[in-house]
Parts: C-alpha cells; sequence; structure tokens
C-alpha cells in the first residue's frame, strides 16, 4: 500500500520526505522510497542512529549531528529554564554548571531546562548534586536505546569505555580490547557508527560525558549499593572497599 501510494501521489510533485527512527536497512527496501518513485527536484532526509544503514542504502551524504555550541546550548536552555532569551539573575554560575554537565545534549538540556524551571536557587544546587550519583531515568532512557541495539562484544567495549578508557589512545585501547577478546577491529567502527564514541585527529577515542554516565549506570543498575556485584569497579573507594570486604572474610 505504502508503495503505491508512493507511485501515484508523489511520483509528479516535488516534495520532502523524512523517514524519521530507521534502524534496519530492510526498511528502506520495503518502502522503496527512490529518486525514480518522486518528482524532479525532490529530497528524501533519512534519520538514523546507525550511519552504516545510510552507507548500504547508497544515501548521497551522510551528515553527523553535532552537540550545539556554547551559544545555542545557552539559549535552548534559557527557553526551558527562565522562558526568557536571558539568564535570571543569581543563576549564572549554577547555569553555567547544568551547561558543563550536558556538553551541548539538546535532550538533555530540554529535559534539565524544564525541570529547573520556576525553582529557587538552593533546588537547583540540590538537584544538580543529585545528577552526579543518579543521572535522569528519563535521558537515559533514550540513551540506552543505541546501547540495548548493540551485539555483546560491541557492549562490552562500550562500557569498558565508559569506565575506563574515555580519552585513550586508539592503538593502546585495541590491544587492552584484544587481550579481553572483544574484537575492537569491528567493535570500535560499529560504535563509532552509532555515534556512541568518537576517533579524534589525534589518535583518541573519546565519549560524551552523558554516556558514561549510561555506562556507569548499567554497571550498577542490578546492585546498585553492592559493588562487589558489579562487572566493573572505576571508584578507588569501591575497589578499596571490595578488596577489604573480600580480605577479611
Amino acid at each position: 500500500m505504502g508503495f503505491n501510494l508512493i507511485q501515484t501521489r508523489l511520483c509528479q510533485i516535488k516534495s520532502l520526505v523524512v523517514l524519521d527512527n530507521v534502524d534496519k536497512v530492510e526498511q528502506l527496501g520495503k518502502l522503496a522510497m527512490t529518486r525514480e518513485c518522486l518528482g524532479r527536484g525532490s529530497r528524501i532526509i533519512v534519520v538514523s542512529r546507525d550511519d552504516r544503514i545510510l552507507k548500504e542504502h547508497g544515501v548521497d551524504e551522510v551528515y553527523k549531528v553535532q552537540p550545539l555550541d556554547h551559544f545555542d546550548a545557552l539559549q535552548l536552555f534559557c527557553w526551558k529554564a527562565f522562558k526568557s532569551d536571558d539568564i535570571m539573575s543569581g543563576y549564572e554560575g549554577l547555569t553555567d554548571d547544568v551547561l558543563r554537565y550536558v556538553d551541548g545534549h539538546p535532550l538533555a538540556i530540554e529535559v534539565l531546562g524544564s525541570s529547573l524551571y520556576g525553582r529557587e536557587v538552593s533546588e537547583w544546587r540540590s538537584a544538580l548534586e543529585r545528577l552526579k550519583e543518579n543521572p535522569r531515568k528519563d535521558i537515559m532512557d533514550v540513551l540506552r536505546i543505541s546501547f540495548d541495539g548493540l551485539e555483546d562484544p560491541e557492549k562490552d567495549i562500550f562500557l569498558d569505555i565508559a569506565c575506563f578508557f574515555d580519552d585513550a589512545d586508539e592503538a593502546r585501547l585495541k590491544k587492552i580490547l584484544n587481550f579481553r577478546e572483544f574484537y575492537p577491529g569491528i567493535g570500535l567502527p560499529v560504535l563509532i557508527g552509532k555515534s556512541l564514541i568518537t576517533s579524534s585527529k589525534y589518535g583518541s577515542i573519546l565519549m560524551h560525558d552523558l554516556l558514561k554516565e549510561l555506562g556507569k549506570s548499567i554497571v550498577r543498575e542490578k546492585s546498585p549499593k553492592e559493588p562487589r556485584k558489579w562487572s566493573r569497579l572505576w571508584d578507588y573507594k569501591d575497589v578499596h572497599n571490595v578488596i577489604s570486604k573480600s580480605m577479611v572474610k
């Protein structure tokens, strides 16, 4: 039905078609959305978390959405947190703290800005302190969609980078991941393709702070108060406590 609709309704007109949340190349094939189906001058935009799907489908150009720069991030946050173009007096330092935490991520800016609207300075401080220990579930749930779509080796690589290896030298990281039999030769490109990590021009692997928080929350989720049951330990206090309790036994 969709194919027939495209053939009969769109083939003679100039159209802008947006296909959102594509997670399998087969979806594009079944829809049969091609240049030939649309009128002259038409454009198709495919939105996906995985650039491999776009390349396999043969798109003309892949655009990776970048984090907001400071000016745009500040503007969006002010609209959400103050319903204004400007920072409310007395909130300048706290606003800087929030923007450092979200690091240009639009979803996090919108969610946190809306949640802080109309609150006192003391409430902002409390919310920021809590975020350091317990990231907001609504933000983490959206970020987790890409993680849940990974195969087990890629999940392990993601968690290792989140807990230990952000901004690590790529060559050294590959040696460690190879030793752990996580197959980084294919795993790292998969994570890059899904925008879960980036490779810098200086040869290091980078991960957004919110994704690092996601990885650590995944490690903690089944036993949040029992570090000895976690698959990874990154805080020296937790390491010390686990080793001390093991020695006592």
